[in-house]
């Protein structure tokens, strides 16, 4: 269950949208033929389709000082630990021209995107938080973030509220510095981050309770596998370096070179994401 905080505390803040997670998500929904209340971006004159608020509307509850939209420019170093990393080959067309549609919308209303070249927007928004502390208000409904719980303030644009410290421990049963322990273990798919085969959040977060993270699973991995005989050990100790792999996966970069988006930026990181 999500916090209620009320949302005057929250005036006044560095806010930073995760547009891309925002994008895909709705885009994907819309595909799915859900029915949604997600609103559109809008500006005076023209609606799209997936920002699940309109920007005036995020403004008025946030009256922020500053508002930014993050975007991904690639992941460069951890296509280099995992090749197949974020694989693209099947994402939609009509997604892409999507993304590029609003991102351009918001740079000709003078609105400011962010982003770091060869990193992804999760990079930019963790930077941001790193810089901006509790000052810093992400915009997004990414699990991924709640990594950043600690640092600096989430507001949850689906529900409608901030996501507490609170919350991330209720949800995931574990102490908010072990998020990322409890994130790799499990893995992706969506992403192929490949995680421990059958280790799902519950039987993380007794592992991570009892050896603390995963430097300390896979100290006893080799151990445990010989004296318990069970499969879950025998994996975790015959995929030492998926596990290793994941978790580096999942660490977020918190000292991102951040630039403001012009349209021939958008045009490099096409022509960079294309390749």
């Amino acid at each position: 269950m999500l916090g209620s905080s009320p949302e005057s505390d929250l005036h006044g803040k560095i806010v930073v949208v995760d547009l891309s997670y925002l994008i895909h998500r709705s885009y994907k929904a819309s595909v799915a033929g859900r029915k949604t209340t997600e609103v559109v971006y809008e500006t005076d004159s023209t609606a799209s389709s997936t920002v699940p608020m309109t920007i005036s509307t995020l403004k008025r509850i946030l009256q922020p000082k500053e508002m930014h939209f993050a975007i991904e420019a690639g992941h460069d170093h951890r296509d280099a630990i995992n090749p197949d990393y974020k694989d693209r080959a099947d994402k939609d067309p009509e997604l892409v021209a999507e993304i590029e549609t609003i991102t351009r919308q918001l740079i000709d209303d003078g609105e400011s995107v962010i982003y770091a070249m060869g990193l992804e927007a999760d990079d930019v928004m963790a930077t941001m938080a790193f810089l901006w502390g509790k000052e810093c208000i992400l915009i997004t409904a990414d699990k991924d973030m709640h990594q950043l719980i600690d640092m600096c303030r989430i507001y949850h644009p689906y529900d409608k509220t901030e996501i507490t410290r609170d919350d991330v421990i209720e949800k995931w049963e574990v102490g908010t510095h072990q998020l990322g322990d409890m994130l790799a273990l499990n893995g992706d798919k969506a992403d192929n981050i490949p995680g421990v085969e059958g280790v799902g959040p519950k039987t993380a977060a007794k592992l991570l309770k009892e050896y603390r993270d995963i430097k300390g699973i896979l100290e006893v991995a080799d151990d445990m596998a010989e004296s318990t005989k069970k499969k879950m050990w025998q994996r975790i100790a015959s995929g030492k370096q998926d596990l290793i792999d994941s978790r580096n996966l999942v660490q977020l970069v918190v000292d991102a070179n951040i630039k403001r988006a012009s349209h021939e930026d958008l045009i490099t990181i096409k022509q960079r994401n294309s390749k």
